[in-house]
């Protein structure tokens, strides 16, 4: 685990007791992006050794900061910008980070699409980096009208088969989850697909999802003819947003993917929208999403000082 060095005094690492501030941070914020949801603020600011994310609170904002350690030594970015959102802990923690990395700039990982226009204003460069998808709930636990008549059929060729059972996650699952995890990572490298951080901070999620309610993180496994062949995570972002966060499926078993993001949805019927992160490229992963007719495409974007 990376160790902080001691002139980031007061920033410190994420702990499972700081999921009210967030919380409520997130709400007032109003965000929307994947990236917002606290279990994966959680797991993946402890699942690599050469990475941490770390954080403050300043004049009523949250400011999550990543650390990361590069040829040169150790670089430090502002990961999101302060929610709720404020002009003066904005100007504190980029000088923060130009004086941790000895540099004229300082940089913004990621910058949600309601956030974009407030940066520039702010005097800071924007660029576009990817788009999340964001389904409408209702809409799709409905099903209804030729738009979703694809994804009837997706979901209907597992719902209707008896050998078919989704049903919460279990402890004792963990090993066999972690074995689908590895065939699944495998499978997608033989493919030259790039995984990154997702096959990191999903062992993480199976080792200690229990340290979350199931009002924070919820888990689900497919089971076909009694062996688990796909595992969900996932749960509310805020009020309106809920994260689709981890899902893996066995490509021995293709079109589960619909499934299991059905049901990560079923389990949340209050929860106005779903965002299920972006396609990473993949053109198989974009028109599987797209089959769910997203309500809207959610921008992302990265921001630096001039």
């Amino acid at each position: 685990m990376l160790t902080i060095p001691s002139d980031l005094s007061g920033l410190r690492r994420i702990e499972v007791s700081d999921y009210k501030s967030f919380a409520e941070a997130s709400a007032q914020h109003q965000a929307q992006s994947w990236l917002y949801y606290f279990p994966y603020l959680y797991f993946s600011g402890m699942c690599a050794d050469s990475r941490a994310l770390l954080f403050e609170q300043m004049d009523g904002s949250i400011l999550v900061y990543v650390l990361q350690k590069r040829e040169g030594g150790l670089r430090l970015s502002l990961f999101l910008p302060p929610f709720p959102f404020a002009s003066a802990p904005l100007r504190r923690a980029l000088e923060r980070v130009r004086d941790f990395n000895h540099s004229q700039a300082s940089r913004i990982v990621r910058v949600q699409e309601n956030d974009a226009l407030v940066l520039l204003r702010e005097g800071l460069q924007i660029k576009h980096q990817y788009d999340e998808y964001v389904y409408d709930c209702a809409a799709v636990l409905a099903l209804k009208g030729s738009s979703f008549e694809a994804l009837r059929r997706k979901i209907r060729r597992y719902a209707n088969d008896r050998d078919v059972n989704v049903r919460k996650f279990r402890k004792e699952d963990q090993q066999i989850c972690l074995s689908l995890r590895r065939k699944w990572y495998e499978n997608l490298l033989n493919c030259g697909v790039k995984v990154g951080l997702y096959n990191k901070f999903t062992p993480e999620c199976l080792a200690r999802s229990e340290v979350f309610t199931e009002d924070v993180l919820i888990g689900q496994v497919v089971e076909v003819g009694g062996t688990i062949r796909a595992f969900s995570f996932g749960g509310a972002i805020n009020q309106s947003y809920g994260s689709i966060f981890i899902t893996i499926s066995d490509h021995d078993f293709p079109g589960l993917a619909y499934l299991q993001r059905y049901h990560l949805m079923k389990a949340h019927p209050q929860l106005v929208y779903f965002n299920d992160f972006s396609d990473s490229g993949r053109s198989g992963l974009a028109q599987m999403k797209r089959t769910f007719r997203p309500a809207k495409m959610h921008g992302m974007y990265s921001a630096k000082t001039h």
